[in-house]
């Protein structure tokens, strides 16, 4: 009877906690509506179509519904590099032992410890990943600029120096930078000076470059050639805050879209679409325009549902 009571309460609470099967990729596979959703976010984190925040709130809601699933937990990392969100994206891959990261997450994990100006984590990090791909440019790098950071030049202008002609066949400007840094940090003035040139000749719009030599004639005395280097630079930073300000206008003006059309409110939707129609890529406009035509449809206005699948139609040509 003992024996009967026991079987009984294993059962009871296999039913209650561990013997549902496990909410993984096969059964994410296997749910059609799920898996339409995924290759939707993964499309878009693909592309430069802004990811709107109704969409990483689906996600979320996803890696609730399959918590096992690594295409999930893949897309996730992508989508916190996306919003740039490092401080998120760090805990969630500090949750993995440092020999247990792949060489991607790895490389993930360095940019957001860079991103948030912990270099000595950088340092420490960086060492580690390259102990395992050493040949990794990337990571050499970050490595450089975590030790640029942490007063260790010397050691950076070794990491740099080692991959030089890969930074040069490259034409990785930002890697010439950092040399032209390492080399003002360690009082080399003239071949910081080549180096920073050698990159506003590949880059002349480079606010790094533009700064650093700036800050070098300001040192050596001559005030007016600092002063119109750093205007340069200062023009540089209006237009990427310009265009920064304006990518975040275009997030939310597709995300209240979306939010409209679920709600129904068709006439809205027509409005925040025309609004974007013309600052979006030519994929992201087609799906704008799909929302024009529903929107049109359920409104009833079909000669305005016609013209604009004409105007869908001519883009795909």
């Amino acid at each position: 009877m003992s024996g009967l009571r026991a079987g009984l309460l294993v059962l009871a609470l296999c039913t209650l906690f561990a013997c549902e099967q496990p909410r993984g990729d096969a059964e994410l596979i296997s749910d059609q509506a799920a898996m339409a959703e995924v290759t939707r976010i993964r499309q878009i984190l693909a592309s430069t179509e802004p990811f709107a925040p109704a969409d990483f709130g689906k996600l979320e809601e996803l890696r609730t519904d399959y918590p096992q699933a690594d295409l999930l937990d893949d897309t996730y990392k992508l989508a916190l590099y996306r919003r740039a969100d490092w401080q998120t994206l760090e805990k969630h891959l500090a949750t993995v032992a440092p020999a247990d990261l792949n060489a991607v997450d790895a490389k993930r994990l360095a940019i957001a410890y860079f991103r948030q100006g912990k270099y000595a984590e950088l340092v420490e990090h960086t060492g580690l990943a390259r102990s395992s791909n050493p040949e990794d440019y990337d990571l050499l790098k970050l490595q450089a600029i975590g030790l640029l950071n942490t007063g260790k030049e010397a050691q950076a202008a070794e990491l740099l120096d080692a991959a030089w002609e890969v930074v040069l066949s490259r034409g990785d400007v930002d890697g010439i930078v950092l040399r032209g840094r390492v080399h003002q940090r360690l009082g080399e003035t003239d071949a910081a000076i080549e180096k920073l040139q050698l990159a506003l000749s590949l880059s002349p719009q480079h606010k790094g470059a533009l700064n650093a030599l700036a800050r070098i004639y300001f040192a050596q005395g001559d005030r007016d050639q600092a002063a119109k280097l750093s205007a340069q630079a200062a023009e540089v930073q209006r237009r990427a805050t310009q265009q920064s300000t304006q990518r975040l206008h275009l997030v939310n003006v597709l995300s209240t879209m979306q939010q409209k059309w679920e709600q129904q409110a068709y006439r809205e939707v027509i409005d925040l679409a025309r609004q974007a129609i013309d600052q979006v890529d030519p994929e992201t406009k087609q799906v704008v325009l799909q929302y024009i035509i529903g929107s049109h449809q359920r409104l009833g206005e079909t000669d305005a549902a016609r013209n604009a699948t004409k105007e869908l139609e001519m883009l795909q040509k």
